[in-house]
This record gives C-alpha cells, structure tokens and sequence, in this order.
C-alpha cells in the first residue's frame, strides 16, 4: 500500500507545473565491482557479512520508468570497464525523478545479477540509492556485492611424535577449500555535481553518478 501510494504521488509530482514542483533531474548510474577479491593477493578482506540494507524500506525504479537508451550518455565509461579486465560492469541504468530534501525523497531500490548458495538464488548487486538536495544535491548509497568464493577450513595443528633421540612432525592431511557465500558493502554518502561523474569507492564495489537537469 505504501509503494502504491507513492507511486500516485510521483505522478502528481511530475505531472505539476514547473514552478510548484521539485526540480526533475535524469540519473544515470553504473555499478561495477573488482574481478579479484583483495584477500586473495594478500589484501585485507574487504566483507563484511553482518550488514545488510533495509531493502524493504526502497521503492522500485519500476514506478519512475527507464530512459530511452538515446538518453544514456555513460556508454563509453561502460565500454572502457569492459574491455578492462579488472572490472565487472553489474547494472547500467538511468531513470527521471524529482529531486526533494532529504526527508521527501525516496529510497530507490536497485539490483542485478544473481548468485546461488546452499540458501538459495539471491541477487549479486543489490542495495538502495537517495538523491536529494541538502541544499546542493547529494546521494546516499547503502549497497551490496554478492559473490561466491572459495574458503579453506582450518588447518589442523600437527601432530608431535616424540622419539628416542628427536622429534618429528607428521604432515597434515590436505583439505580442500568450500564454497563461501561473501558479502562486500558500500555504505556512502557524496555531492554530486549537477552534469559530472561522481565515483562512490568501495574496496570491492564502487559507483558511476551522473545527475542531470531533466529537459
């Protein structure tokens, strides 16, 4: 019933005069993340599995529509992450929306791709975005990265056998790595200059902002 709600208002919203509305502005993103996790290189390990955004409280960009693909102007930083292996381009997307304060606007739902574990199908990018005006604009990010990756049990301690003259140690048993579901977050909060890239920096995630005066 909320998000329905909210749904009619936007329209309302959109569909005032200029003068009494909250400036439109045209918002294109881009979420990419790294294709090494920093641990394995001997990095510090960047997730961390106990936080998760409220999802719930995020609305669909269904009820704001996409823009036309003639719109998109990011293309060409898309390519160039592509065609560069150490990066993973996960969701290029853009929509039209009214842009209030903080306390007026929404947070907007995003997400892409999917991973598998033991629990189930979930998405791989997945997390909510806010853009408002404070009283320049600003966006708040609350993201999250899925990935399944490999982890190696504990190696048991080895065995002392004590002789009559020197002690030797047995070799342990080799154990193999299990399949680990990874959590890595971007929690960020940036001003984004009306017409320029804005880049939220994550050790694993990070985000392309562009914000536009809508036309």
């Amino acid at each position: 019933m909320l998000k329905h709600l909210f749904s009619l208002l936007l329209a309302l919203t959109m569909s005032l005069p200029v003068q009494a509305a909250d400036p439109v502005y045209e918002v294109e993103i881009i979420a990419f993340s790294r294709t090494a996790d920093p641990a394995l290189s001997g990095g510090e390990d960047a997730s961390l599995s106990a936080h998760r955004p409220d999802l719930d409280s995020g609305f669909s960009l269904d009820m704001l529509g996409g823009l036309p693909i003639d719109n998109l102007q990011l293309g060409n930083v898309v390519a160039r992450l592509k065609a560069d292996g150490n990066y993973q381009v996960l969701l290029h997307q853009a929509w039209r929306q009214p842009v209030g304060t903080s306390a007026t606007a929404p947070w907007l739902h995003l997400s892409a791709g999917s991973v598998t574990d033991a629990s189930g199908s979930q998405p791989e990018f997945d997390g909510l975005v806010k853009l408002y005006r404070n009283p320049h604009l600003f966006m708040d990010a609350d993201l999250l990265l899925r990935r399944l990756g490999m982890k190696k049990p504990s190696v048991p301690s080895v065995t002392q056998y004590v002789g009559s003259s020197e002690t030797t140690a047995s070799e342990p048993a080799p154990v193999e790595a299990i399949p680990e579901l990874k959590e890595y977050p971007l929690v960020s909060s940036n001003r984004v200059m009306e017409g320029q890239i804005t880049y939220f920096d994550g050790p694993m995630l990070g985000l392309l902002v562009q914000a536009r005066p809508a036309k």
